[in-house]
């Protein structure tokens, strides 16, 4: 059903609407019903995903800068090649201004290019939602908002701001030009959207404006909750992404059950994840016989694929760096382990919100520190060794996630806020 009142909205984000990334899910969940023709979108992303892909588009890269091409142009030619990729390495890990000259390509200030103006003109946007992530994209949301005296609605999945330049001396100056362009950003959107609640409060005291959670979305009505299977085997599947040092986490809690299948447990393990991860990782996880598979799924089959398991896994790296990016956030596939209806296994740190999230809800069991092997085993057999156990914390979950992540229920919330928002003072 579309939603023909929708006001036209310019999305500003690193990736397109798309199925393939976890912020792809999100905003294409999120806009589900919205009509495309009604949708621009604004990305840097070098691969535009095939789903949903609306009809106005346009790639702004930071080589579309000119100094900042110059720059890569003349320092990039200067490194060697096993340089090179070390840095890509590590930008795949930490983000795309981890580097010096990424920092470098961030900050650099930039009129708009005319012929963007211009395709931003001739859509005619209502407001502009971005998810921003950088200095460049916070910048281009206020310049884009100002040329178009359209309001601008920030939406914060993670916490980068305090994350993405490190405290030292280095990227002093990148971090405090973020802080300023965000604080601007800020003043005239009035607030913003955030992935969960806890980040909602914390953005709320941190910035002194008010801020909506929105978070992942999932088609409850359409998943029945499944019976388990009627097998003697216990199968934990992790459906997800392995970047962020999430694979140390998970090859941990594979080590754990492999350790409980040697023990004589029936025990089977799932993985699924990216096709990049999948072949970075494979050999890693293969070398245990309880891991019957790791491979990719295309993301329409994911909620069926969560259905067949009968306990799903979900990691976060215990490094600290990686903890501070993913401490308030909720994790893309949490709405939809919860709408399977299964326990969830949680190996995280105690203090993200997303293990709060369901240890609270009692959607699911986690490990009290020191959060080593024997600690994970023990925590483990807690759902294998009790079926009642595992069908009290799926009810749980399936509850959860009707209360607070039914798509029906929270597209038509975020398109009621959208539209209150496109009604207010332009800036």
């Amino acid at each position: 059903m579309s939603i023909p009142s929708a006001p036209r909205v310019l999305i500003i984000s690193a990736v397109p609407l798309g199925s393939n990334t976890a912020t792809g899910i999100t905003l294409s969940n999120l806009f589900s019903d919205w009509p495309l023709d009604r949708i621009a979108q604004l990305y840097d992303s070098p691969n535009p995903e095939p789903s949903r892909s609306p009809a106005h588009v346009y790639q702004f890269k930071s080589t579309d800068i000119p100094f900042v091409k110059f720059a890569k142009k003349i320092l990039g030619s200067q490194k060697p090649e096993n340089q090179r990729l070390s840095e890509k390495l590590l930008q795949e890990a930490h983000g795309p201004a981890y580097s010096l000259l990424g920092a470098l390509s961030d900050i650099v200030p930039f009129r708009l290019p005319n012929d963007l103006l211009a395709w931003a003109r001739t859509f005619k946007p209502d407001l502009i939602y971005t998810l921003m992530g950088s200095v460049r994209f916070t910048a281009l949301s206020y310049k884009l908002g100002k040329a178009l005296q359209v309001p601008v609605v920030p939406h914060f999945m993670d916490d980068w701001p305090q994350t993405i330049y490190t405290r030292s001396l280095p990227y002093a100056i990148p971090r405090y030009i973020l802080q300023q362009r965000l604080a601007t950003l800020l003043h005239v959107s009035n607030g913003g959207l955030t992935i969960g609640e806890d980040m909602a409060m914390e953005y709320g005291a941190r910035y002194k404006a008010p801020f909506t959670a929105f978070m992942n979305c999932a088609q409850i009505s359409s998943i029945p909750h499944a019976m388990e299977a009627n097998s003697d085997v216990v199968k934990f599947g992790y459906v997800g992404g392995l970047h962020l040092n999430r694979w140390e986490s998970l090859l941990s809690v594979v080590q754990a059950l492999a350790s409980l299948q040697a023990e004589g447990h029936s025990i089977e393990a799932h993985i699924h994840t990216s096709p990049k991860d999948v072949n970075r990782y494979r050999e890693l996880y293969m070398q245990y016989a309880v891991v019957k598979e790791i491979s990719s799924i295309p993301s329409p089959e994911v909620a069926q694929k969560l259905l067949s398991f009968d306990v799903l896994v979900h990691v976060e790296s215990f490094r600290e760096k990686d903890a501070l990016y993913t401490r308030l956030s909720l994790s893309t596939k949490i709405p939809q382990y919860l709408a399977a209806g299964k326990p969830i296994f949680v190996f995280a740190p105690p203090q993200l919100s997303s293990t709060r999230y369901i240890v609270s809800n009692n959607a699911g069991v986690t490990i009290a520190p020191p959060a080593d092997i024997n600690a994970i085993k023990i925590s483990l057999l807690t759902l294998l060794s009790n079926r009642e156990t595992r069908k009290m914390l799926g009810h749980n979950a399936l509850a959860l996630a009707k209360k607070n992540h039914d798509m029906e229920v929270e597209k038509q919330r975020f398109r009621k806020h959208l539209t209150a928002v496109a009604s207010r003072t332009k800036i």
